[in-house]
């Protein structure tokens, strides 16, 4: 939680108080990436960082239809975001002893990019991912999406 003392100076990381912003003003894809890249560049932790990216990602899917571009830059930021816990996997381990792991928005953003797009083995990988490496359970299930290939195949065949 962040706190604040009597003269109204809070204990929130530059960054942190950037993310609590959450990029609602941008218009434009280049806005958040611009904003985006600002924010990554002030002094924070990897929490912040990302909480900043998931916010933007997010941001981004509500221009997907105005700007094709979004979906690229969505996809980008969501595996930028797998890196950075995957390097510092302290951002979601906390959770993760007897407690619910905690929800990675990224992975929420693959499965409908890839769901909506008919990318099942992208999407198969993916499911993969979450569940193994990163304990995701939100999401299309891996066996579903794992039926739906089979019958794809099938029909190929």
């Amino acid at each position: 939680m962040i706190g604040s003392d009597e003269e109204g100076e809070t204990s929130a990381t530059p960054a942190q108080q950037y993310r609590d912003g959450d990029f609602g003003e941008a218009k434009t894809v280049d806005e958040v990436l611009q904003q985006l890249g600002e924010a990554l560049e002030l002094p924070g932790n990897p929490s912040d960082y990302h909480f900043l990216i998931a916010a933007a990602q997010e941001r981004l899917w509500k221009f997907r239809f105005r700007e094709p571009k979004a979906l690229a830059e969505i996809e980008r930021l969501c595996f930028l975001d797998i890196e950075l816990v995957r390097a510092r996997p302290g951002i979601i381990a906390p959770y993760r002893e007897g407690e619910p792991t905690l929800h990675m928005a990224v992975f929420e953003s693959l499965n409908r990019l890839y769901s909506k797009e008919g990318y099942l083995t992208e999407l198969q990988e993916v499911q993969r991912m979450a569940v193994e490496e990163f304990g995701q359970r939100k999401g299309p299930r891996l066996d579903e999406v794992q039926e739906r290939l089979v019958v794809l195949e099938a029909e190929d065949a």
